[in-house]
This record gives C-alpha cells, structure tokens and sequence, in this order.
C-alpha cells in the first residue's frame, strides 16, 4: 500500500514533540505501519530512497532512465539484501511526487499485422491433415523462423526518471548504443520442448568470420556460423541448413500471420528482452563508455538464448499457437488487446524536510553545532546523513565495479580480429560453420600464431646470444686493453728500475774510482815519503848547520819542520799535501842556496 508523504511528515512531527515517541500509538493515530514511521523518524528509510532518487535523477540527465530491474539492482546495492520482485512499484508509487515511470520508444517496432479468419481456419486444416496422415508426433513438429539484429538498438523499456525532467519534455528517448550492424539468426524450435543449436550469419564485407568475433565461444558451445555481404539469410543458407538438420515437419513463416508462429508467439520477444536486457547492463555499467560490437555478440545472445529457449517456454508457445497440442480456438478465440491502465492518481507535494549536512565542511560545521547545543532533531539529521553517505557509498562502489567491467570489455572489444580462413574457395553459396569447424580452424590458427612465436622466440634468443657474445667479444677486448695497460706499467716500471740501478752503479763505480785514485795518491805520497827518509833527515841536519847562518825565519822554519818530522811525518792527507808542497819548496830553496 502506498503511503503518503505527508502522513508520514505528520506523524514525525507528532513523534518530535515527546522525547520518547510511543510509535505505537503514533502510528495508530495517523494509520501508519508502526516499523515505517521508526525507520522514517530514525532517518533509516528516507536517506536510502532519497540516495535512490538522486542516482535515478543523475543517469536521467544523461539520457540514461533505469529500468525496473536496475532500480531494483541499486536498492539490493544499498541494503544489502535482496528485495521483493514489487519493491520497484512500490518505490515508485511511494515516490510520486518526484518519480514516474514510462515506455520510451527507441523505434517504431509497431508492426501491420494482416489477419484473415478463413486463412487461419485453413491453416489449421491442412496441418491436422498431416499429422494424421502421416502420424507425427510432437518430437517431431519443429518451427523455424528468421530474426534481425541490429546489434546496438536496445529494446523500448519501461524507464525511471524525475517527474520534473518528465514533464519538462526534454527526456523523451533513452540513448542506445546506434550500432547498426545487422546480424541474422535462423531458430528452429521443437514441440517436445528442445531446439535446434542457432545458426547465426554475420555482416562480412571479406566473406569471412573474423576469430574475434568467435572469441567467447567454447568447446562446449553449439551453434552454427555463417557470413554474407550483408548479414542476410538466402536460400543457399536455408538448404545448407536443412541438409545439417535432416528431415522434419517445418512450419515455416509465410509472413501472412504471427499468431501461428511459435517462434515469434512465445520466443523472440523473450529472446529479444534478454538480449537487450543484456545491451542495457552493458550500457548502464559503462555508463554510456562501451559501444556495441561483433565480438561482444556471442557472449551477449548466448546468454540470452539460454534465459529465453528454456523447455517452458517453447512448450507454452507451441500451445499458445495451438499447434501442439492440436487445439484451433486457441488462436481463433483469442481475446483482444487488454485496456490501457488508467493514469496514476495524483499525490501531494513532498513536504519540505529540514536541511541535513552531507558534504565534509557542512558535516564538521553542524558537528560544532551540535557539540554547543545538543538537540534530539540535530541528532536525527546526523543519523541521516550517515545513511545517505552510506548508501551514495554502495552506490559509487557499485558504479566502480561497472566501470572497471566495463573497462575490461573495451580492451577485449579494441583487440584486432583475424580471419579464420573458413570459407574455402567458393565463396557463393551460404555455407555453414559448426563447432567442429570452428575448431579445426582455431587448431590451425593456433598452431600459425605457434610458429610465429616461436620464430619471435628464436629470433629474440638469436638476438640476445648476439648481445651475449658481443658482451664476452667487448670484456675479452677490455681484458686484452687491461693486460697491455698492466705489462706496459710493468715494463716501464722494470725499466726504471734498471735505470736507477744503473745510476747506482755509475755511483758505486764514481766513488770507487775516487777511493781507488786517492789511495793511489796516498800510496804515491807514502812512497815518495819513505823514498826522501834521508833527504829528510840531511834537510834537517843541514838545518842544524845553518842555524847559525840563517834567518831568524828560516831558523823558525826549519825547527818546524824538523819538529813535524820528529813527530813522524804528516798527520792527514791535506796535512801531507801541505807537507809536500812546502817540502819540495824547501828542497828547491836548499837546492838554490847550495
């Protein structure tokens, strides 16, 4: 039950005016919900929806209204836990005054549908006609039909924006990716509940299926794979596909009426939400960042493949139809279109609520407030804040892990195909490519980009051996240059060596000449000495003699010298040069006067 706004800031005023507010009675005066009107008061409910409100009223001005799903997806984020398939509703409702919720028609997917009464009645009697002919079973009965893809237009979803950005009219068209490669898919479905692996034709202007596109699909996967020019099924496909599948009961669309289709009746408007469901979570995770590529189709279709053609649903789609089981007033009685629902009714304004502080500088000065003049209303709005900080916490963190997603898928989108080389050499007809196939020339490419590694390899270990013995050629040269260095050091040392020792030689030679030169000249004295003993003695004798005579210089003299020689002779060699000189200049002197 929705619950207005301003019964709700009633009774919180009601509950301000008592310290300890009875909620009890509180809530049984205004007709509340007792554990609404305490999480209201405690500021619990109120911050987490408001946190809600301003998530949905940021994608919305970026042309990105949520869905139901995402919605609910953020509520899950911000609590905690997981809530009731209606809370999204309900939410809604709740928040009239600010949210609303709308189809946004990305396309006009309106469709002319022919319906003739006596063509369906015809129909009908043709197909009992040979079931019973020709006994076939449900196992039996297949549907098969053709799809589209335009891989980046999103399907028209219910979208969650502010009423104010509603009515302003400016919001009018969510924002999808626009990619228009176009991609063909061939279902065929089976009464007994099973279908047929896909068979999907690629937009290819080579003709040929690029590995990247394949890059999701695994061992485990089945599904067929073909390309044309421009994505389009022809009948080329159409044989080579029915020879991959044998013999069956086809009913195949004519494009005379839908209501007999099971594919189209119970599948591919299943198959469809998924997709785009998957398109959406794409978006919505980027934020608008990643674009819609061939080669993140495969992982988007799989998973909705799996989600739509579950037994269930292709069971209740046969039935629908009123195929299997046989039943005609299923299609010929159906009822029309149900009424549209009427406009929601109008709710009051939001009442205006107290200001509360949420960014850091509001948040310290009410703090300061608070210290100064504690109240139990300031108290509340603190508790709010908290909230409200908490959940804008889960949501950043969630937006976080989508934009880290969504990084991942762009550099897996960005990575350069290569052609698998499927093809063959005739390139005309449709041909289909099975797991097997895809295997085998994956194996082939595998092995291709092997041998270019392993010729990089060989060519990197070539070039770092070259490194290595270019390094051993360089240390082998320094080593040659060092050993020069250190012989030419040692040669140069030896030869100062030998010159130093030559110069000591020429020292010890100098002064043993010397040594010998002045014993000779002593040797010579000594002789010459010994030779004039008596000379000497005659000299001084011949002093005595004339000392009468002589001067009283020459008696001074001569006593001298006849004193030195009574002493015996001279005491040093320059004493006995002196001693020489001064006896050959006695001797000549004596030779003169005689």
């Amino acid at each position: 039950m929705a619950v207005n706004e301003e019964t709700i800031q009633s009774a919180i005023v009601e509950c301000n005016k008592v310290l300890v507010p009875n909620y009890t009675k509180i809530a049984g005066k205004f007709k509340l919900d007792r554990r609404t009107l305490a999480r209201r008061y405690q500021g619990q409910t109120v911050s987490r929806t408001e946190a809600n409100s301003d998530q949905i009223n940021k994608l919305t001005k970026r042309n990105l209204p949520l869905t139901s799903q995402i919605v609910k997806n953020l509520a899950e984020e911000i609590c905690g836990r997981e809530v009731n398939k209606n809370w999204t509703a309900n939410f809604v409702r709740r928040r009239g005054d600010r949210l609303r919720s709308a189809y946004l028609c990305n396309i006009d997917n309106e469709r002319a549908k022919s319906e003739y009464h006596p063509n369906i009645v015809y129909f009908f009697n043709i197909l009992i006609e040979g079931i019973e002919k020709y006994n076939i079973t449900g196992e039996n009965i297949h549907n098969w039909d053709e799809k589209g893809f335009l891989i980046g237009l999103a399907q028209s979803l219910k979208r969650i924006m502010t009423k104010e950005d509603y009515k302003s009219g400016r919001i009018k068209h969510a924002i999808q990716d626009g990619s228009r490669s176009f991609i063909s898919l061939l279902a065929c479905i089976c009464a007994d509940g099973t279908a047929i692996p896909p068979a999907l034709i690629y937009e290819a202007e080579t003709g040929d299926l690029q590995d990247s596109w394949l890059e999701d699909f695994s061992e485990k996967d089945l599904a067929y794979f073909g390309s044309s020019l421009n994505g389009w099924s022809s009948n080329a496909f159409g044989l080579n596909w029915l020879k991959k599948v044998g013999r069956r009961l086809l009913i195949v669309d004519g494009h005379s009426s839908h209501r007999m289709q099971p594919c189209d009746v119970g599948c591919f408007l299943l198959l469809s939400t998924a997709y785009f469901q998957e398109i959406n979570d794409i978006t919505f995770k980027s934020g608008g960042l990643v674009s819609m590529s061939k080669r993140l189709f495969w992982s988007c279709f799989k998973n909705a493949w799996e989600k739509a053609l579950i037994p269930d649903n292709i069971y209740s789609a046969f039935k629908r139809t009123g195929i299997w089981p046989f039943h005609p007033p299923a299609v010929l009685d159906i009822i029309t279109l149900r009424a549209k629902t009427p406009p929601p009714d109008t709710l009051v304004a939001f009442s205006a609520v107290p200001k509360t502080p949420y960014t850091p500088k509001s948040m310290r000065q009410f703090t300061h407030a608070l210290q100064k003049n504690p109240s139990k209303e300031m108290i509340r709005k603190l508790i709010k804040a908290n909230e409200t900080n908490a959940a804008n916490y889960a949501i950043a963190e969630h937006r976080a892990k989508g934009l880290t997603e969504a990084i991942r898928i762009e550099k897996k989108k960005r990575k350069r195909g290569k052609r698998l080389g499927l093809t063959g050499k005739d390139t005309t007809a449709g041909q289909w490519f099975g797991p097997d196939e895809i295997q085998e020339a994956r194996d082939r490419q595998a092995n291709q980009l092997k041998e270019a590694e392993e010729a990089k390899e060989a060519k990197v270990a070539k070039k770092i051996q070259d490194g290595i013995d270019k390094a051993i050629k360089k240390a082998l040269e320094e080593r040659e240059k060092e050993d020069k260095a250190a012989q030419k050091a040692l040669n140069a040392q030896m030869k100062k060596e030998i010159e130093r020792r030559d110069v000591l030689d020429r020292q010890a030679a100098r002064k043993a000449a010397f040594k010998a030169k002045k014993a000779a000249k002593t040797a010579q004295a000594r002789g010459r000495m010994s030779r004039g003993a008596s000379s000497r003695r005659s000299a001084c004798e011949y002093g005595r003699k004339r000392k009468s005579r002589g001067s009283g210089s020459s008696k001074s003299y001569r006593g001298e010298l006849s004193w030195r020689y009574a002493r015996g002779g001279p005491q040093s060699s320059s004493e006995l040069n002196r001693f020489s000189r001064v006896e050959h200049s006695c001797l000549f002197i004596i030779y003169l006067a005689t």
